[in-house]
């Protein structure tokens, strides 16, 4: 699994803007099915996932958004599901990103 994320001194924006844009631009035109909102979980935010494929590989993607940060986990399909990084995600982001 990898994680990729981003703490920002100052507001990202719009929330859905800014998830959008995560998502496109860890997609790229890998995938056919646009992301999908998922829960974000405790730490809230705005939330999504895509399938999509990297270097020839079929990956799971979640990212998120909230005013001050930005990250994503994904890993390869065969390994851990959508749904069940989907799950991680609300988990793990306590652990991930700063306060």
């Amino acid at each position: 699994m990898l994680y990729l994320g981003f703490n920002s001194p100052s507001r990202l924006g719009k929330l859905s803007a800014t998830v959008n844009r995560l998502m496109a631009s860890l997609s790229g035109s890998g995938t056919d099915a646009g992301p999908w909102r998922v829960a974000a979980g405790p730490a809230g935010g705005v939330a999504q996932c895509v399938i999509t494929v990297i270097a020839g590989s079929q990956m799971s993607v979640c990212g998120w958004a909230t005013p001050g940060a930005i990250g994503a986990i994904m890993s390869p399909a065969r390994d851990i599901a959508v749904s069940e990084l989907a799950a991680l995600l609300s988990l793990m982001r306590p652990s991930l990103q700063a306060s």
